[in-house]
């Protein structure tokens, strides 16, 4: 079998092995886009999780969703992300909030095997030669000012999100912009260029401290 990357095979060997009614192996990644998106929708309206392990899990999540995209494609992301929250949304139970815990553990396991492999270092090194190719590419084109205003807009929303220095009503707004921009940008840009941007609008709103 070949190597797949974050969150496809095995996500959740561990933990949905103790959940007969639904027990299931990742063999996708909009199959596990799709498991985190229920998790973190359940999470999040049940008050499974205290906020900085729903931060965490969202994390998780948002780069699922970044998988799903280059992998699947883009209409197949969606379709996972309105399969994950319509499941994530129908109550709330034992079995729900096992469902939670074990998706969360296998996320972590699948990141701590991810952080340990020794080709790690060089895969970030050639994946920021490529991005940065491309993105030249996308400013002789034209198209590098509809991405970096959806860079800006969406690590912005990341950051909010790491920080919970919002009230909820304004990140649902900002979270509406964010997908407006991202379908915005899919047809104008491609899959391809909306995949490294979320990447990099990512990147950069986690990695700034909060006040």
């Amino acid at each position: 079998m070949r190597k797949v990357t974050f969150f496809t095979l095995g996500m959740l060997a561990a933990g949905l092995a103790a959940l007969p009614a639904r027990a299931e192996v990742v063999t996708s990644p909009t199959k596990a886009l799709r498991l985190l998106t229920e998790a973190r929708v359940a999470a999040r309206k049940c008050g499974y999780l205290a906020p900085a392990t729903h931060q965490e899990l969202t994390g998780y999540a948002a780069r699922a969703e970044l998988v799903a995209v280059r992998r699947s494609g883009a209409a197949a992301a969606r379709q996972a992300l309105k399969d994950g929250r319509r499941r994530g949304a129908t109550g709330c139970s034992a079995e729900k909030r096992a469902l939670v815990m074990a998706v969360l553990e296998g996320a972590r396991k699948a990141a701590r095997r991810a952080s340990q492999s020794p080709r790690r270092t060089q895969r970030r090194e050639t994946a920021t030669r490529v991005r940065r190719a491309v993105w030249r590419a996308e400013r002789a084109d034209g198209r590098a000012g509809s991405v970096r205003a959806y860079v800006t807009l969406a690590s912005a929303y990341y950051h909010a999100l790491k920080c919970r220095n919002r009230p909820q009503a304004e990140l649902m707004r900002m979270w509406r912009r964010v997908r407006r921009a991202h379908y915005d940008l899919l047809h104008t840009a491609g899959g391809a260029a909306v995949a490294r941007a979320k990447h990099e609008a990512a990147r950069k709103g986690y990695a700034r401290g909060c006040r």
